[in-house]
């Protein structure tokens, strides 16, 4: 099943109207006939359910009739998603992930085998292995070795291939692809029960505890305790045991005697401490006790970055605790994910960063800290979530300028201007207060002393000290253009 079908159907699902065939070859990446194509192909799957997608000249749709009958009979999961998950890899995204996670089951995969498998010729195989190896080095530093008689191997621990399998699971987008994965390491298609039992057993034990995580967070750890129970029942143990000094956390060892009685299984104290590593790379949210997770580590690279950036960006957040307190919470287990190479379980955009350039800029200093204390490497991932951190916070402390206005219009002059210095300015303005003219010259000086900058339909000079800038009652977008380059030089 063409993974395309998913999306076409649910794209005419939410659609108000028809839409066009153009449309629908943009949100798939392939051509007009392509989408042509797959049309009649899934109306022959929805022919045993008496509906169709319909098409007019200007597009296709669903009539309201059926879009009724695919909600309530679940078709796309009970019968689209039942074949996708069945379905030979067709992408060469798939056919990478196939590849990737079969080598952490078989000593080595052959060359003829995967061809006859996944029906492609032996150049898109060996595009495929040059890009899988790629990928290896590039984000886990792993290496397989390749050979046309001796097969393809990879070179690495039973840790490392655990890794492997929580990077790529860790990339799921829905239930679907999830259980597909799945189906290619356990030959398992209904996983999702026990993934939610699971689900329900760590997020009570953590909160139990008050560890209050995110609900990736959650989720992938529930993962990460199911592949663990699965490996070890297949056999692939753990080659080397933690050293004796380590123990498991109270969190950690409450789960594992909740799983154990579950699941009717005695991992070994060394699989725990392995997955505890796992625990402590998570995110965790507010309200998580901050002294169960930090170490004097991440305290003193907290200190040196909250240091730093008042030196260079005149930022005191010293001034606030839940500041600080956020930062802990992301920082701490940020480093145990940079040391041992765990994937983030929520990446975001890289376009953050290009969207708050002072806050990413902060961030970047971070990175800094980390490679000279620590010699650990970000990505722009981890600034891009440490650049959220701070614009999260920037209403405590981001620098405004305490600013009044001067006019002696009547109320809706005076409200127009306003309205638009808090609506385009109001990151970098605080509104301190209104006067006309004469009740400014009138006003004692301690009373506007903390008055950083005066706006004001009247001429001030020879009036005050304190910077002013003059604008009209029509206060255009001319006006705030000029205003916001003359605040940028005050600040």
């Amino acid at each position: 099943m063409n993974r395309r079908y998913r999306e076409i159907i649910n794209k005419l699902l939410n659609a108000h109207r028809w839409t066009s065939v153009r449309e629908l070859a943009i949100l798939c990446d392939v051509s007009i006939r392509t989408i042509q194509l797959d049309i009649n192909k899934i109306n022959i799957l929805l022919k045993d359910f008496d509906i169709s997608i319909n098409a007019t000249k200007r597009g296709y749709y669903f009539t309201e009739k059926s879009k009724m009958i695919l909600i309530e009979k679940d078709i796309i999961r009970t019968c689209l998603d039942f074949e996708y998950i069945f379905e030979v890899p067709t992408t060469p995204f798939e056919r990478q992930m196939y590849i990737l996670l079969n080598l952490t089951f078989s000593e080595k995969l052959y060359f003829e085998e995967l061809t006859n498998k996944l029906f492609v010729s032996d150049s898109t195989l060996r595009n495929d292995i040059k890009l899988v190896k790629n990928w290896l080095k590039l984000n886990l530093g792993l290496k397989i070795s390749i050979s046309i008689s001796k097969g393809i191997k990879l070179i690495c621990k039973e840790k490392d291939k655990r890794n492997i399998i929580y990077w790529i699971i860790g990339k799921k987008t829905n239930a679907s692809i999830l259980t597909k994965y799945w189906n290619y390491l356990f030959r398992d298609t209904n996983p999702l029960n026990l993934f939610k039992e699971t689900y329900d057993i760590v997020e009570s034990e953590a909160k139990k505890f008050g560890y209050y995580l995110s609900g990736n967070s959650f989720m992938m750890f529930s993962l990460e305790i199911l592949i663990a129970i699965r490996r070890y029942k297949l056999g692939f143990f753990l080659e080397i045991p933690y050293e004796s000094s380590e123990e498991l956390l109270p969190v950690i060892a409450s789960l594992r005697s909740e799983i154990d009685t579950y699941f009717n299984i005695e991992l070994p104290e060394n699989e725990w401490l392995h997955l505890q590593k796992y625990f402590y790379s998570k995110q965790f949210l507010s309200g998580t006790n901050i002294k169960q997770i930090e170490t004097s580590e991440s305290e003193n690279i907290v200190n040196e970055f909250v240091r730093v950036i008042d030196l260079k960006f005149n930022v005191d957040v010293t001034k606030h605790t839940v500041i600080k307190e956020n930062l802990v919470l992301y920082i701490t287990p940020m480093i145990n994910r940079l040391k041992l190479n765990h994937r983030i379980p929520n990446p975001i955009s890289h376009g953050i960063i290009k969207k708050f350039p002072l806050e990413s800029q902060m961030a970047l200093e971070l990175s800094g800290i980390l490679k000279k204390y620590l010699n650990l490497n970000t990505n722009p991932t981890q600034i891009a979530y440490i650049t959220l951190h701070l614009v999260a916070t920037n209403e405590l402390w981001k620098q405004k300028l305490n600013t009044i206005l001067i006019c002696d219009f009547d109320e809706g002059v005076i409200s127009l201007i306003k309205n638009k210095i808090i609506k385009y300015l109001g990151e970098k303005l605080f509104f301190y207060g209104l006067y006309t003219y004469a009740d400014f010259i009138k006003e004692k000086e301690e009373n506007i002393q903390q008055i950083d900058l005066i706006i004001t339909t009247s001429s001030l000079a020879d009036v005050t000290k304190i910077p002013f800038f003059r604008i009209t009652p029509e206060f255009d977008v001319k006006y705030i253009l000029e205003l916001e380059k003359y605040i940028d030089t005050i600040l």
